[in-house]
């Protein structure tokens, strides 16, 4: 497992675990990875969901900002049940005219992942994974902030059924240019919707912080709650943002990547649910 962040990650950095059980969620950032392997693998033996941030942490924190701008690796997931069995989501990625450099299986799909030549702006990276997702009928975790299975932990989302987490392909000489993805890059820009533009009402702010939330929203943002209320606790999330000057692409972005995500991220539609229920919370902000 440590060769496997060493490989997609490089030596820069913090690697940030975070593990999820019942709604609860922690967070680590541990500089020395061999610390981070054994912090996750500690996690999953206590019966937690073990996951690491796919792109390396500038700094401990847990504010978009301090996510790495630049990626040397482009992912995907696919989910079993989307595509129709894991064998049907294992041979698409064995058939795909750009083998992965490593597949993980997660349990219930998999995970892939292709690393690249030299790092690119995560901005040009993003349109690639969407075109990835699209043609693999993946799922849409091309977001910044994303989080993933660590190999050699356990999945326990069903208690009853715990999945061990593994890796089926590591191959590092499998290494792409960027410009292999050239198809994929295209695809993602078309798959584009047009940008929300900012009006006054919701001004941008020039960093992503939770420096002035109140003491309940930040634990609230970062935690989640349980199961049965995540959709009163995800819109009151939405209004309070709201009403303190989050733009929409930064309240997305704090779903994406805190406790009170959770439902958007299991949610097959998850960007049309908080587009819906944002647009809600914009007329009650």
């Amino acid at each position: 497992m440590r060769d496997f962040l060493d490989f997609l990650q490089g030596p820069e950095g913090f690697v940030e675990v975070r593990s999820i059980r019942d709604g609860k969620v922690r967070q680590w950032w541990e500089k020395d990875r061999q610390k981070a392997v054994d912090l996750a693998l500690a996690q999953s033996d206590d019966g937690w969901d073990a996951y690491y941030g796919v792109l390396p942490r500038l700094e401990m924190g847990g504010s978009s900002r301090f996510i790495s701008p630049m990626t040397s690796v482009l992912w995907a997931d696919l989910d079993a049940k989307t595509i129709g069995s894991k064998q049907q989501a294992l041979m698409s990625l064995v058939r795909y005219d750009l083998p992965p450099s490593v597949v993980v299986d997660s349990g219930h799909g998999y995970h892939a992942y292709w690393k690249l030549e030299v790092p690119y702006h995560f901005t040009q990276a993003r349109m690639a994974m969407i075109g990835l997702a699209r043609q693999l009928n993946g799922d849409h975790v091309y977001d910044q902030a994303r989080i993933l299975r660590i190999p050699g932990t356990t999945n326990w989302k069903n208690p009853t059924e715990p999945m061990p987490v593994r890796t089926v392909v590591f191959n590092t000489t499998q290494v792409l240019r960027f410009a292999d993805f050239h198809r994929q890059t295209q695809a993602g820009i078309y798959d584009q919707k047009p940008l929300e533009p900012i009006t006054e009402r919701y001004p941008a702010r020039k960093l992503f912080s939770h420096d002035d939330l109140p003491g309940w929203l930040e634990d609230l943002v970062r935690d989640g709650v349980p199961q049965g209320q995540r959709s009163e606790a995800a819109f009151k999330v939405m209004c309070q943002l709201a009403k303190r000057g989050w733009t929409d692409t930064e309240i997305k972005s704090a779903f994406e990547s805190g406790g009170i995500g959770e439902k958007m991220r299991e949610m097959r539609s998850g960007d049309r649910w908080f587009d819906h229920s944002m647009k809600k919370a914009r007329l009650q902000a």
